[in-house]
């Protein structure tokens, strides 16, 4: 669940979308990347989910509720600029470390969230603050733990407004597979590292049995 959160938050508190305004999130087929996909729809933008994996793209374009799936490959900028007919998006969640290809994504005034840089594999980024100021662009760094350790009152509303939506039913969670017992956790954990999930996975191990269950 917290993770499911830390997407609400990033998409209502620090990025603040609005209806009417166009999403691009990277590392879209990853837990946190597609729950910010269905925050921003349920709070009625449009999304643009963006995946390195072809045959991932093919699963995502059935499974997500998204107004657009694009592959990272090459001439994909050209691709979320086509389908902002040149306007360019008011919001690009990253979760994967590419702020300067966000920001050549970015409509003017536009917002950068950054979450994560999982496909940085330990070499930050440089920006050219004149980029930013070409756009007048923000570029916000979010850090769900720590922040909620300095503004309890801001996590309060945070787990408040995330349950709501989770009660009404507009964040069911995208299961790739669901795996039996521990001897099935071997399968699981090979699925993840040969980057084969999108979305969760779910491994049963095993029933709680009903006299158990009333201790």
């Amino acid at each position: 669940m917290s993770g499911q959160a830390v997407s609400y938050a990033s998409v209502v508190h620090i990025a603040k979308v609005q209806k009417g305004e166009t999403v691009l999130v990277s590392g879209a087929s990853g837990g946190l990347g597609s729950v910010c996909c269905k925050v921003a729809k349920a709070v009625g933008a449009r999304v643009i989910a963006l995946t390195g994996d072809r045959a991932k793209a093919e699963f995502m374009r059935r499974d997500m509720d998204v107004d657009r799936v694009v592959v990272m490959e090459e001439g994909w900028i050209e691709k979320v600029l086509e389908f902002t007919r040149g306007n360019g998006v008011e919001v690009c969640l990253d979760n994967t470390g590419m702020v300067n290809d966000a920001i050549k994504c970015l409509a003017y005034f536009g917002r950068v969230v950054i979450l994560g840089f999982a496909a940085r594999k330990g070499v930050m980024e440089e920006v050219k603050m004149n980029k930013l100021l070409l756009k007048s662009a923000t570029v916000i760094g979010y850090r769900f733990g720590e922040s909620g350790r300095r503004y309890p009152k801001t996590l309060e509303q945070i787990w408040k407004g995330y349950l709501a939506m989770l009660e009404s039913g507009r964040l069911k969670a995208m299961i790739f597979g669901k795996y039996e017992g521990l001897e099935d956790m071997g399968r699981a954990l090979q699925d993840l590292h040969d980057r084969k999930v999108y979305g969760k996975i779910v491994v049963k191990v095993a029933d709680v049995p009903s006299q158990l269950g009333k201790l």
